[in-house]
């Protein structure tokens, strides 16, 4: 409505609430924040009054200890490791793409262009891409369009990272399935919250207590290029154990499918959908 403008570079209203919505509450006074600076759990329909998001999801729901006390990464039974920080970088691009297709589809088509994101302020990267998409999208292609246009701007900012010599877990075999995990959620309309119990109704959870699978699982070392298991695709990579007999075991990490709800289809590049502008 015009009311305040939003700049998604600094992810930060740049004009202030018109209001204090509750002076008992200090996080109340910064009038540049949204929803408490959490848009993934709140919701503010009026812009004066923070409510759940969505209105179908319990925010009373109590959340498991592993999603609450800073665990970065966890095992799922039967699909491997996920990175919590690569599914919340899905859930922000999901709600990226989303509008930005949208928007420019409002208008007959048009571009938008994507920057890549900071990683907790370890990752910083200058890799940004711009992308057309066609006036004529039809309504029951636009969710594929997203997804097609998401897919391969991860492929590509994984493929910058795996170029920089001071960065060396690009394709790592949790990143990608992490971020098709919490780029789902958001399509699919799922509270950020739901992303636990959507892991857990997948397999028993644990805590991941090392760090990326490149140096745990496999054991890279640093700077290492010969043996090393990446995953390109967008679908977990689960260990497999095979008995070689006389005591003698190999765990083997391969791709697994996901669950037939939670896929998506990509639309492909082509002059009547989206495609790169280089």
């Amino acid at each position: 409505m015009n009311a305040r403008y939003y700049s998604p570079y600094i992810n930060r209203f740049i004009s202030a609430d018109t209001i204090v919505p509750d002076p008992a509450d200090p996080q109340s006074f910064n009038r540049y924040s949204y929803t408490y600076n959490n848009p993934l759990k709140y919701i503010d329909p009026s812009g004066h009054n923070v409510d759940c998001s969505p209105a179908s999801f319990d925010c009373s729901q109590p959340l498991p200890t592993w999603w609450t006390d800073g665990t970065r990464r966890v095992f799922v039974e039967g699909y491997g490791v996920f990175d919590l920080g690569h599914i919340d970088r899905g859930y922000r691009s999901a709600q990226f793409f989303k509008q930005q297709t949208e928007l420019v589809l409002a208008n007959g088509g048009g571009q938008f262009n994507k920057p890549a994101e900071s990683d907790g302020g370890f990752l910083r990267s200058d890799y940004e891409v711009f992308y057309s998409v066609s006036g004529n999208v039809s309504a029951d292609q636009v969710e594929g369009v997203m997804y097609g246009m998401y897919i391969d701007f991860e492929l590509g900012y994984e493929a910058e990272q795996a170029g920089r010599i001071d960065f060396y877990s690009a394709f790592a075999p949790e990143d990608l399935p992490s971020d098709h995990l919490g780029y789902w959620a958001y399509i699919n309309g799922r509270h950020s919250d739901e992303i636990p119990g959507i892991l857990e109704s997948l397999g028993e959870v644990t805590p991941w207590q090392g760090g990326s699978l490149l140096t745990d699982v496999i054991a890279v070392p640093r700077g290492g290029s010969v043996g090393i298991v990446r995953n390109h695709e967008f679908t977990p990579m689960a260990p497999l154990t095979i008995d070689h007999g006389r005591g003698v075991y190999e765990t083997r990490w391969q791709n697994t499918p996901w669950p037939a709800w939670l896929e998506i289809m990509p639309v492909g590049s082509g002059p009547n959908t989206w495609h790169r502008v280089d």
